[in-house]
């Protein structure tokens, strides 16, 4: 079979199998074309390892010869000890230092602004509760969709009898 005639469906198998991008999947077919054969079965099989482009041995091949054409991995959140965490949000430096040392100066700093930011919005106070009666602040609702999301900004919201959009606190 022609090498072009095989783009379109190494195109469809890269956004299916690997969920690449249709501009990464175009690069990828574009590039790796001729190193595919079709199957009478119509299956996409790979020259190195004689395999169908979605079976494991494949897929490790790519990853290892070929990752600068597939999409990036997501990072995983960094693991940290909730007691430490407690404890750098809670001022105390030798715990900030610890946490600095085991994810990094930057993201012990993000990871403690957000646990302040949790914690100047939880459900205990609601005087800091931005869609309260006594702390009702659009700009503080706004602030805390911003900073924690849709979801738990509506749940804070729940917590006060509220909800995202409300137009006044519940009296």
């Amino acid at each position: 079979m022609p090498a072009i005639e095989k783009f379109t469906p190494l195109r469809a198998a890269f956004i299916n199998v690997f969920r690449s991008s249709e501009a990464q999947a175009d690069i990828a077919a574009g590039a790796l074309r001729d190193l595919f054969d079709m199957s009478p079965a119509g299956q996409l099989i790979w020259r190195a390892t004689g395999k169908a482009l979605d079976s494991a041995e494949t897929r490790a091949d790519f990853e290892k010869h070929y990752a600068f054409l597939l999409p990036a991995k997501k990072a995983e959140a960094p693991k940290v000890d909730a007691t430490t965490l407690a404890s750098a949000t809670n001022g105390n430096l030798t715990a900030l230092g610890k946490l600095a040392r085991d994810v990094g100066a930057d993201t012990a700093r993000e990871l403690v602004a957000a646990e302040k930011t949790k914690a100047n919005y939880g459900t205990g106070d609601h005087a800091s509760n931005p869609w309260s009666k006594a702390g009702w602040s659009l700009k503080g609702q706004g602030n805390c969709v911003k900073a924690m999301g849709t979801a738990r900004a509506a749940q804070i919201a729940a917590a006060v009898g509220c909800f995202i959009g409300s137009t006044r606190p519940v009296q």
